[in-house]
């Protein structure tokens, strides 16, 4: 799901959005509904897409991000790129771009192992992931209700409580529990301070959110 949070990143450097904008409408096809079923076999987090259904970019990222739905990262990125190939060849301009050679991306959701990072270059996508005000709000909702879809809740736990602002919790049977957290600390007299860190092989989300809480 980390992997989904980076391809929302790289989405939004495509198709950007300012604050408060919802972006253009996307409808999804035939074969983008088809990706539901073909996630479905795989035991991975989706959510609902028909054929013909519209959302707008902004509340599909919703989607993709608090449900962590690997059919809307797909589709997503499809439509951001024009296909799945010039999405990956995208991916790695924009890596190399930003310095973040420990970072592999080989699709647009995670479930295959060669998607790879390091905390160094997590903690550097953090941040600018931060920046950008749209992304950081979204990662910051604890649930959204979306017509046509219905009601997600986020699966970060920690959010809300600690001062927990986001990012994303990641799962595989590879690589443990993990979580890119965010979370902001007032200090006397000065700017609250921000706080980007990364738990990667944890041996369970409790365990997780037990260290970082």
């Amino acid at each position: 799901s980390i992997s989904n949070f980076i391809t929302a990143l790289f989405i939004l450097d495509a198709k950007p959005l300012a604050a408060g904008q919802a972006g253009p409408t996307i409808t999804f096809s035939k074969d983008d509904s088809k990706l539901y079923d073909k996630y479905y076999v795989l035991n991975a987090s989706i959510a609902k897409m028909d054929s013909g259904s519209t959302l707008s970019e902004h509340d599909a990222l919703e989607v993709m991000l608090v449900a962590s739905a690997c059919n809307y990262a797909e589709a997503l990125s499809t439509w951001a790129f024009g296909s799945q190939a010039r999405f990956i060849s995208a991916t790695k301009a924009w890596l190399s771009k930003n310095g973040l050679s420990g970072t592999t991306m080989v699709e647009s959701t995670g479930l295959n192992p060669k998607n790879a990072s390091t905390p160094t270059d997590l903690i550097a996508i953090g941040k600018l992931a931060l920046a950008n005000p749209v992304l950081a709000a979204i990662v910051a909702l604890p649930s959204v209700d979306i017509p046509g879809v219905g009601y997600l809740a986020n699966t970060n736990e920690l959010l809300g409580h600690d001062g927990v602002t986001g990012i994303k919790t990641g799962t595989l049977a590879d690589a443990g529990a993990c979580l890119l957290f965010s979370a902001v600390f007032p200090v006397d007299g000065v700017k609250p301070l921000t706080l980007i860190g990364v738990v990667l092989g944890g041996g369970s989300h409790e365990a997780i959110n037990t260290d970082v809480g």
